[in-house]
């Protein structure tokens, strides 16, 4: 009889770990849950369990302390980290305490759970068993590269032996690696259920072991699911610049197939050569450095270990940081409905943030500081906060952006929609209350498919009826008003987004026909799409 021992403050966290796995498959199995450190020691005395999954972040005896016990206690028990530290902090001391693995929480599904379970159950034993399975094998390769990646060791002996033992494809002494992030991973995976997120964990998995399986000597390790090593031994490369770009073509078809088949881009950083596993482990902390340039750089870069990290601007400096009399000044022309106020003082916000290059933290505080102030602007002006907040669902997703690209990008279509809901409401105030309704809800919805009829269903009334209305206040049909919704924010893409593609800005639009959408922003703008962005550049 097995027994799992979840220990986990969070009542919900550990109730989505016991309903993640049909435990039946495992074995025979007892599923004990305890709240804190304390009451899982009270539990082990009740009743030794094999495997106990700790969270480290609880009240009287956190997961650290409870890890230190156990060993105190010589209690016969592996140890798996539940964290939601993804500077890994606290996974690092369970770690070189004995944690065997560690899984970040916001990242758990069953498949991963699965998986771990099955390696770590009787890991003891195989670790000296010869016999392994293929995936026992991949599981210990991967664990300990990851423990000298991440220095969840002491002596450097001790690396060695695992390179020994388990056959690692390191080098004692000279190692080359590449930090690879998938950019925008966690904002484009978010809406997909667990079926959709497992399926691209499982291609970008095999994409990195397929594409170093190749290559004598190179390992990819997972590291978190937007993130994976490539190590390679240079024993037998002499020559930085050779090593260096070996995983720079790895890399780039990577790259390639990944924008191919997921539309996605990655980020990475490459070293240089460490001359021992622990300047190997020193490499990795500086290459997880020098991603977080992707804030200014924007993603899909390539980051050399000779490239100097971003200069940040001293936080003893007098003043707000970024300028607060632009937050100011953007919050009074929103009020004032001036577009083109807005878009200027965004201009010199971003320019004024780049040329300092802000903390990336207090640029963010900065940003969550001006979307409050923002929704209480809406809410003074009684516009419909629900419709500013459903394109996209900027507000919520704010925290997901990766680049400061991403943030301005964000902020003007913020602003924007602001003064479009604005206008509407002027509108509003000229027109029947059924054809005010029937713009609003136009805004709302323009980026999918909206009929006269569908519109008159979710306003209660008849078809015959709304047409009628709606073109004697309009003076054109609500298709055709429609259709000047859509261009305008077209128009509005092209003259903020450099460089977009026009079948990107048609979708995002609510064209579903490229060529529709051509046809109708000549009709209405007087010239094709690419005129008009000319035209805007020059």
């Amino acid at each position: 009889m097995k027994t799992i021992l979840i220990v986990d403050d969070d009542y919900m966290a550990r109730n989505k770990i016991r309903s993640m796995v049909e435990w039946e498959q495992y074995g025979d199995t007892i599923v004990w849950e305890a709240a804190n450190g304390r009451e899982a020691l009270e539990k082990m005395q009740m009743c030794m369990p094999q495997i106990v999954l700790v969270d480290m972040d609880m009240p009287i005896m956190n997961g650290v302390e409870l890890i230190r016990e156990i060993i105190r206690r010589k209690y016969p028990v592996s140890v798996i980290v539940l964290s939601s530290y993804n500077d890994f902090a606290y996974v690092r001391e369970s770690m070189k305490l004995g944690a065997l693995d560690y899984i970040l929480k916001g990242e758990l599904n069953a498949e991963q759970l699965w998986k771990t379970l099955l390696a770590v159950d009787n890991a003891k034993e195989n670790e000296q068993n010869e016999n392994l399975t293929l995936r026992d094998r991949e599981y210990l390769r991967a664990l300990y590269t990851r423990r000298i990646l991440l220095h969840f060791f002491e002596l450097e002996e001790e690396c060695r032996q695992w390179i020994v033992d388990y056959r690692l494809p390191l080098g004692e002494k000279r190692n080359i690696l590449a930090l690879c992030e998938i950019d925008d991973y966690f904002l484009i995976t978010e809406e997909m259920d667990e079926r959709g997120q497992y399926r691209i964990q499982q291609f970008i998995e095999q994409l990195f072991r397929e594409t170093t399986e190749k290559t004598a000597g190179i390992m990819a390790v997972k590291i978190r699911d937007n993130q994976y090593c490539m190590v390679l031994s240079c024993d037998r490369i002499y020559s930085i610049f050779e090593a260096q770009q070996m995983l720079n073509t790895l890399l780039l078809e990577i790259r390639r197939n990944l924008k191919r088949f997921l539309n996605m881009t990655i980020t990475a950083s490459i070293s240089s050569i460490a001359f021992s596993l622990q300047e190997l482990s020193e490499y990795y902390k500086k290459a997880e450095q020098r991603l977080r340039s992707k804030f200014y750089l924007g993603g899909g870069h390539t980051i050399w270990e000779q490239a100097l990290l971003t200069e940040f601007s001293s936080s003893e400096e007098k003043g707000d940081v970024p300028d607060a009399s632009y937050k100011d000044q953007i919050l009074e022309l929103l009020l004032e409905n001036d577009r083109e106020g807005v878009e200027e003082k965004i201009t010199g916000l971003f320019c004024q943030i780049r040329k300092r290059k802000e903390q990336e933290k207090k640029v963010r505080d900065f940003f969550s500081e001006i979307l409050q102030q923002i929704a209480h602007l809406a809410e003074q002006k009684k516009l419909d906060l629900h419709s500013l907040n459903a394109h996209n669902e900027r507000f919520r997703k704010v925290q997901r952006l990766e680049t400061l690209e991403e943030f301005e990008r964000w902020l003007r279509e913020i602003c924007m929609d602001f003064c479009d809901l604005g206008t509407v409401r002027e509108e509003h105030k000229k027109y029947n209350k059924l054809t005010a309704n029937a713009i609003a809800y136009l805004h709302q919805n323009y980026k999918h498919p909206i009929s006269l009829s569908e519109t008159a269903e979710y306003l209660q009334v008849s078809g015959s009826h709304l047409s009628r209305v709606f073109k004697s206040d309009t003076g054109m049909n609500l298709v055709s008003y429609l259709n000047h919704i859509r261009i305008e924010k077209a128009k509005q893409m092209l003259e903020t987004r450099e460089g977009i593609p026009l079948k990107e800005v048609a979708f995002e639009t609510g064209f579903k026909n490229y060529n529709h959408f051509f046809s109708t922003f000549k009709q209405i703008v007087g010239m094709i799409p690419n005129e008009y962005r000319e035209k805007k550049i020059l």
